[in-house]
C-alpha cells in the first residue's frame, strides 16, 4: 500500500521569490536607496567644472560660497589671513629671520633625511634652505586663504608641507598663530 500524503504534490521546486519574501523587500529598497543616491550627486555634479567634482574645490575663477571653519581649530579667520599674508611675504623675500620668528619652538624638520628638533631662531636659520625647501616655499606661497583645510589640530598649507595653529607662548594670556610642523 502507497504512503499517504496530506497535500499536493509538485515536481518544480518552490521560487527563490516565495521562501525569502523579506529578502527581497530589503533587496529592493537597498536598490531604490543606491539608485535615489547615484541621482543625487549626478544632480549635485551637473555642470560643475572638473575640478569641482575631483576634488570639491571650486575653481579660482568662482568665488567660493563658504570660508573654512577656522573656529575648529580655535581661530579667527581675520587672525588667519593676516598670518597667511605676512609668512607668505616672508616666505616669497627668503628672509630667514622674519619666517624664524613665525615658528614655535622645539619644531622638529628632517635634515639630511633625519629627524631632528630645533630649539631656537638661530638653529632654524642655520638650516633655513634645507628646511623651507622648494616643495614647503610653493605650498607656502601658493596657498590660498579661501581654501585651506581646517581641522582641531591647526592649518594645513600644501598637502601638510606646513601646519599652523594658535599657541600660547610661554608668559602669554592669549595665542599667536605659528607654525607648529614643517614636512620637509
Amino acid at each position: 500500500m502507497a504512503a499517504a500524503h496530506s497535500g499536493p504534490v509538485s515536481a518544480a521546486p518552490a521560487s527563490p521569490r516565495s521562501l525569502y519574501p523579506r529578502h527581497n523587500t530589503l533587496l529592493a529598497a537597498l536598490l531604490l536607496s543606491l539608485a535615489l543616491l547615484v541621482s543625487a550627486c549626478a544632480d549635485r555634479t551637473a555642470g560643475a567644472p572638473a575640478e569641482t567634482v575631483m576634488t570639491g574645490v571650486e575653481s579660482s575663477d568662482k568665488a567660493p560660497s563658504t570660508l573654512p571653519d577656522f573656529s575648529v581649530a580655535g581661530l579667527k579667520p581675520d587672525e588667519v589671513r593676516l598670518f597667511l599674508q605676512a609668512l607668505q611675504t616672508e616666505v616669497g623675500r627668503d628672509d630667514r629671520a622674519r619666517v624664524a620668528t613665525l615658528v614655535s619652538y622645539p619644531i622638529k624638520v628632517r635634515l639630511m633625511g633625519q629627524p631632528v628638533s630645533l630649539d631656537t631662531p638661530a638653529a632654524f636659520m642655520d638650516h633655513y634652505s634645507d628646511i623651507m625647501n622648494g616643495r614647503v616655499k610653493r605650498a607656502v606661497t601658493q596657498a590660498k586663504f579661501d581654501e585651506l583645510f581646517v581641522n582641531y589640530q591647526g592649518i594645513r598649507l600644501g598637502r601638510g608641507e606646513l601646519w599652523c595653529a594658535g599657541v600660547y607662548e610661554k608668559g602669554q594670556q592669549t595665542y599667536r598663530i605659528r607654525i607648529i610642523a614643517i614636512n620637509n
